[in-house]
Parts: structure tokens; C-alpha cells; sequence
């Protein structure tokens, strides 16, 4: 019986034994695919790839750039170039001109608006050419605003017109302008060159603004 006890013990433990060698995978390398711009990649880099993905079959590595192929650019030459003795004449100079008029909202006959966030129109200084020095008082923008929750009114009801349209309109000088100077040219601070030089061009540089309405009929 003793015998016979064993016998079954032993056919129990080579089963279980064959049952945990069937379920474990042997463990099988990735294949490893080196394209044609990846020919220098070093083996360590390689090994590093395979251990941070343990479960992949096939590792394909498409190209390699190593540190000798990372060149830094040459650092370009260091060139300044700078303005003197500046001196600029002005022509056909108006003042309190009309630069631009914008239309910002309307409201409509026998209503009322309260704006729920302020609308602007701005307007910004220019030069039809750079000069060498900057014009004081162009490079500059100004804003004419409708704050917010202020109340703006349409046409009264007993009115001719169906609309008011709330406008600002933008003034400034207006004017030509010719700059002559000496241009200096520095290469890695030495001076190379100096010469005279001329520019012309006009400009626009505004200064004041006007807030208004206009009421019109509009045909429905």
C-alpha cells in the first residue's frame, strides 16, 4: 500500500513539474534591424535599446548621428553698423490733420446699449521709410476708448433717423522728412568704414483723438 502510495506521489510531482516548464516562454532575443544610416550606431547603444524594451520582437533602428557628425556653426563675424551727426529737415509739415476715422459700434433707434466690455480703435505712427534715427513722438500708438458699462443711447424714438453710429477720429502731423549722417561700420570692434549717407521718406505721427456719434437713416 506504502509502495503504491509513493508511486502516485512521484506521478503527481513529474506532472506538476512538466506543467511549469510548459507554461514559462523561453526567453527570445528581439531581431535587431540596422538600416542604412544607422551602420555606426555603437553596440552598447544597441544592448541599451534591447533592455528598456524587454517584450519587443523586432527593434528597427532607422538612423544614428553621432556626436562627431553634431558640428556647431562657425560664429559669423560680429558687424555693428551706427549713425552720427544726424541731422534731419522736415517739408510740407501739416498739423491737426485728419489721420483715420473708425466706426466702433452703432445702436439702432429708441434703444439703449450698455456695453459689456470697452471697445477701442487705435491708431500707430509710421514712416513710408525708416530713418536712421528715429523722429521723436512717431513711433508711438494712441487709443480712444468706450469703457464698459457706461450707457449709450440710439436716436430717440420721435426722431427722423433709425441709427447712431459712435466713431473715433484720429489727428496727427503729418509731414516729409530727408536725414543725412555718417554711417560707421564696426567689425569686431574696430571701425572698417565711415561714410556719409542720406534717407527720405514721410511719416505720420498722431496727437490727438475725437470721440462722437453721427445719427442717419439707414433703408431697412
Amino acid at each position: 500500500m506504502r509502495k503504491m502510495i509513493s508511486v502516485m506521489l512521484l506521478i503527481v510531482s513529474l506532472f506538476s513539474i512538466h506543467s511549469v516548464a510548459s507554461n514559462q516562454q523561453p526567453v527570445q532575443e528581439p531581431e535587431i534591424v540596422i538600416c542604412e544610416g544607422a551602420q555606426l550606431i555603437p553596440k552598447s547603444e544597441i544592448d541599451a535599446i534591447k533592455a528598456e524594451n524587454p517584450n519587443a520582437g523586432v527593434i528597427t533602428i532607422y538612423e544614428y548621428v553621432g556626436e562627431k557628425a553634431i558640428q556647431t556653426p562657425p560664429i559669423a563675424p560680429f558687424i555693428t553698423t551706427s549713425y552720427t551727426n544726424v541731422k534731419t529737415t522736415y517739408s510740407n509739415v501739416k498739423t491737426n490733420t485728419e489721420i483715420e476715422d473708425k466706426q466702433v459700434f452703432s445702436v439702432a433707434k429708441g434703444e439703449t446699449t450698455v456695453l459689456k466690455a470697452s471697445l477701442s480703435a487705435s491708431v500707430k505712427g509710421s514712416f513710408s521709410k525708416l530713418p536712421f534715427v528715429m523722429i521723436s513722438g512717431v513711433d508711438v500708438t494712441i487709443t480712444g476708448t468706450y469703457e464698459q458699462t457706461l450707457t449709450y443711447q440710439g436716436p430717440p424714438e420721435s426722431s427722423p433717423y433709425n441709427s447712431r453710429v459712435f466713431r473715433i477720429k484720429f489727428y496727427g502731423e503729418t509731414g516729409n522728412y530727408v536725414q543725412t549722417a555718417d554711417k560707421i561700420t564696426v567689425y569686431t570692434g574696430s571701425v572698417i568704414t565711415t561714410e556719409p549717407v542720406s534717407t527720405s521718406g514721410s511719416y505720420i505721427k498722431p496727437t490727438a483723438y475725437a470721440k462722437y456719434s453721427v445719427d442717419s437713416y439707414l433703408v431697412p
